[in-house]
C-alpha cells in the first residue's frame, strides 16, 4: 500500500518544512540553511544525505541494496536519521540528531 502523501517516501523521522526556498540556489546555500533549521531542534546535528530534486542530484552517490528505496533514503535511513529537513519542493536533507540536554 502506497502513502496517501507521496513526499512522505521522502521523509526519514520528523520533518521541518522551510517554504521559502528563495535565494537558496546552490547546494551550500540550502544546506545552510537545513543545518540552521536542524540546530533549533537538536544539539550538533549530523548531515547524513540529500536531494536537490530540480536537479535530480543526491548524496551519497552509493547504490544501497536493491529494493525499491532511492539510495539516499537507504544510506539516511541504515544511519538513523530521525529529522528531515525540506526546503521547497527542491531540497531534502536528512539528519541524525541527538536531542539530549546540553
Amino acid at each position: 500500500m502506497q502513502p496517501s502523501n507521496p513526499d512522505r517516501r521522502q521523509v526519514l523521522g520528523d520533518l521541518v518544512v522551510l517554504e521559502d526556498d528563495a535565494g537558496l540556489d546552490t547546494y551550500e546555500q540550502a544546506r545552510q540553511a537545513a543545518r540552521q533549521a536542524a540546530s533549533e531542534i537538536c544539539i550538533d546535528p549530523m548531515l547524513l544525505a540529500w536531494r536537490d530534486q530540480e536537479q535530480d542530484r543526491y548524496w551519497p552517490k552509493y547504490e544501497c541494496g536493491k529494493g525499491i528505496e532511492p539510495p539516499w533514503i537507504v544510506w539516511a535511513s541504515s544511519r538513523g536519521a530521525d529529522l528531515t529537513v525540506r526546503i521547497g519542493k527542491r531540497w531534502y536533507f536528512y539528519f541524525l540528531c541527538w536531542r539530549g540536554k546540553g
